[in-house]
């Protein structure tokens, strides 16, 4: 009988660290999941946007704007709901900077931290702080109309 109890002694312990290790990726794939979500969301913000303003030859003004065009999109809901901020009144032709250098839609709390950020180009991408802060530092040069 002792003889057992050494044999499961290190098998309880193998098996908890599997147990660990496994929490670990399932951790890792949910973050994954979450980020690959949030790209999605926003890149409907940015297909939302240009097809308001292909319509209007301007950008929407507010989230009732954008949102018209979508009719109702949960994504669009969802962002707005995060708390993004949407470059909201600006004309394409007036982002000197490039469609792929201005920033659309990011949200305030990853000013600090980094994170998703939608650019007026319709591409969606992770920044870091540094990143975000020079990218919005130079969002503010545009003029709008």
């Amino acid at each position: 009988m002792n003889h057992v109890k050494y044999y499961l002694l290190p098998v309880c312990a193998i098996v908890g660290l599997i147990m660990l290790g496994g929490c670990g990726a399932v951790t890792q794939a949910r973050k994954a999941a979450e980020r690959s979500q949030k790209m999605n969301q926003l890149k409907e913000v940015g297909l939302a946007y240009h097809d308001f303003h292909d319509a209007n030859k301007r950008g929407p003004n507010n989230w009732d704007e954008l949102e018209s065009v979508a009719k109702g999109s949960p994504a669009i809901q969802l962002i707005r709901k995060s708390g993004y901020e949407v470059f909201f009144g600006v004309s394409m032709k007036d982002v000197t900077i490039g469609t792929s250098n201005c920033i659309m839609a990011h949200n305030p709390a990853d000013v600090a931290t980094g994170g998703e950020v939608l650019m007026m180009d319709g591409s969606v991408m992770q920044m870091s702080a540094d990143e975000l802060k020079k990218a919005l530092e130079l969002r503010a040069t545009i003029k709008k109309p």
